[in-house]
């Protein structure tokens, strides 16, 4: 009797921690890590990468549906590790110890095309993904040259507005745009401002965890170019209280030199704090089509004078087309003042060596020095007044030939 009564006491404690063992294993999920997975999504989810062991069927939908990470793109890969699963169930509030944790220690997660060697691309969705990547690239440098660039306001004002060229390499854009931008951390960077600089960033990606990136940056200073200091109308002279030199960021062409726009006039309505361009003023016209112009002429210590026609129109120091006022003879002359001009054999380069006017006549430019002795005589006795002295052909060191 004795002996049943042990048996039946080794029987029951047996069914006992049966049941207890049972009752165990039913509240433990069980997560098998898998080695390597392929996703198509998006996102990397915990049932692509692990087998879930759950009899709660609410408690195994959640855990299937959290998210780990973004999926690489084709033809990456990226490593998750246990211990990286781990934080992402505790951040979310799950208890861990009742999650028991199986198989291996990592799990390789492959963009949708890698084990796929059948599946090939388009053009056209080559240039699409080509494009994403650089829009995603883009959208990290605008994020970086933002937030170093109030750095940088903080630490050296003086240095107004800057260019900012980035260097980032393809793992730090993806932890750029998974962080939370208002919280960065930013250090680094000391005089000289023209070497290339390091700055180091410290921030929380989107699971909490503290992430480091060096980024080198070369900072330009953008150069001040003048500006109207208010609306200037057409037609204005400007003079140097309408203007000022400022920093103004992505301009192409500017002017950076206000004696460059003093005295000029406006071509149209200039409006406050915007850069000053070349088209947008002219040289103030000091001669104009048809005016009679002084044209004065230097050669040596001999100098003369005679009124002519202005053909063009031009501000100081422009090389216009002047003709007599029988309109048979054409030169050059550099405009020297209101209504003047000058011709010089110092200039001579400026002038177009031949022009032919509208008689069938050419105008040749032939210094005085280059004129034979019997020809200025010729020519001084049929076309010359007396009182005029030898040795000058025309007073504008010109003469006409015959084609």
């Amino acid at each position: 009797m004795n002996l049943n009564l042990k048996k039946t006491i080794r029987i029951s404690s047996f069914v006992t921690m049966t049941f207890y063992l049972g009752v165990i294993c039913a509240e433990t999920a069980v997560i098998r890590i898998q080695k390597q997975v392929t996703v198509k999504a998006g996102f990397v989810k915990l049932k692509d990468v692990a087998t879930i062991q759950e009899n709660d069927e609410k408690l195994r939908s959640r855990l299937e549906e959290i998210v780990l990470t973004p999926t690489p793109p084709s033809g990456r890969k990226t490593r998750l590790r246990f211990d990286t699963i781990r934080l992402r169930l505790n951040a979310l509030g799950f208890d861990m110890t009742e999650i028991e944790f199986q198989g291996n220690s990592s799990v390789t997660v492959y963009g949708f095309g890698k084990n796929n060697p059948n599946i090939r691309l388009t053009a056209g969705q080559i240039r699409l993904k080509k494009a994403r990547q650089r829009k995603t690239v883009q959208l990290a440098e605008e994020n970086v040259q933002r937030e170093v660039g109030n750095y940088l306001r903080r630490i050296a004002p003086e240095l107004g507005i800057v260019k900012l060229e980035l260097d980032l390499k393809p793992g730090d854009v993806t932890k750029i745009l998974k962080s939370e931008i208002p919280g960065w951390d930013i250090s680094g960077g000391a005089p000289p401002w023209d070497r290339p600089q390091l700055f180091r960033i410290r921030f929380l990606d989107e699971y909490e965890i503290v992430q480091t990136i060096n980024i080198s940056v070369k900072v330009s200073p953008q150069p001040a170019i003048v500006v109207a200091r208010y609306d200037i109308p057409r037609g204005q002279i400007l003079t140097r209280k309408d203007l000022e030199l400022t920093q103004v960021a992505n301009v192409k062409e500017g002017i950076v030199r206000i004696e460059q726009v003093l005295g000029r006039e406006t071509v149209k309505t200039l409006r406050r704090e915007k850069p000053i361009r070349p088209n947008d003023i002219k040289k103030v016209p000091l001669v104009r089509r048809g005016d009679i112009v002084t044209v004065i002429s230097q050669f040596g210590g001999i100098r003369a004078e005679r009124n002519m026609i202005a053909s063009d129109e031009g501000g100081m120091g422009d090389v216009i087309v002047v003709t007599t006022t029988d309109r048979k003879e054409k030169v050059f002359a550099t405009i020297s003042g209101l209504r003047t001009a000058a011709i010089s054999a110092a200039k001579k380069k400026h002038y177009d060596s031949q022009v032919r006017p509208a008689g069938g006549l050419k105008i040749q430019y032939v210094p005085t020095s280059a004129i034979s002795r019997s020809s200025r005589r010729k020519t001084v006795s049929r076309r010359t007044p007396k009182s005029r002295p030898p040795g000058i052909l025309h007073p504008y060191g010109a003469r006409r030939v015959r084609k």
